[in-house]
């Protein structure tokens, strides 16, 4: 066992809540690695700041919001990460006019997943290939879903009795199959494309 180790006290307790080993830890490659949860948990203090206030202040446009949150990265000297505009974007459609919100969040994701649709069926060569691919391969499991929901919807408008109830439950499950589908898959992949563009030096919303 090196000496940095040989100190500590927490030397043989195996496994500890991370307070614990942030308060008793002795070694010396501990200090920086509490500097940067430090860093983390104050910039992540400061991001439920700036939206605490975006929901009390009510109605500010994304670009504030953007110019608001790239300010928490730029004031410590950090680069801010990619997809800075589309939180702004979400937390702005939240925090509209009332009446207003659901229709902003809906054409939200109405364009994310348009967008990723594009992406995904671009030219190959990127090196992003793969998560075209997959993207592609989704949203052909998507489509199949969603045909498969309207022929049950079909079936169940013009069947009777128990078995309209009991196709009914099926294009139910169906459908939410297809939204779970394509809503968790799209978020994933948004958060591809816009890394990508990050990487590539373009900005991707």
């Amino acid at each position: 066992m090196c000496g940095c180790h040989a100190g500590c006290p927490l030397v043989g307790r195996g496994a500890v809540a991370q307070a614990v080993w942030e308060q008793q830890c002795t070694c010396a490659a501990a200090g920086p690695v509490r500097e940067r949860l430090q860093r983390q948990d104050e910039r992540r203090r400061e991001f439920v700041g700036v939206f605490t206030d975006a929901r009390h202040e009510g109605h500010l446009p994304a670009e504030e919001i953007e110019s608001r949150l790239r300010a928490v990265f730029l004031d410590r000297g950090e680069d801010p990460p990619p997809g800075l505009r589309g939180w702004a974007e979400v937390v702005a459609a939240g925090t509209a006019r009332r009446g207003t919100r659901t229709p902003r969040v809906l054409w939200l994701g109405v364009r994310a997943v348009a967008g990723t649709i594009r992406w995904a069926w671009q030219p190959a060569g990127s090196a992003a290939e793969g998560g075209r691919a997959g993207a592609r391969a989704l949203y052909r499991t998507a489509a199949t879903l969603a045909l498969i929901s309207a022929l049950l919807t079909g079936a169940a408008a013009r069947a009777s009795g128990g078995r309209r109830a009991g196709v009914g439950v099926g294009a139910t499950l169906a459908w939410s199959a297809t939204l779970g589908i394509t809503s968790v898959g799209t978020a994933v992949l948004h958060l591809v494309r816009v890394a990508e563009a990050h990487t590539d030096g373009r900005t991707e919303t």
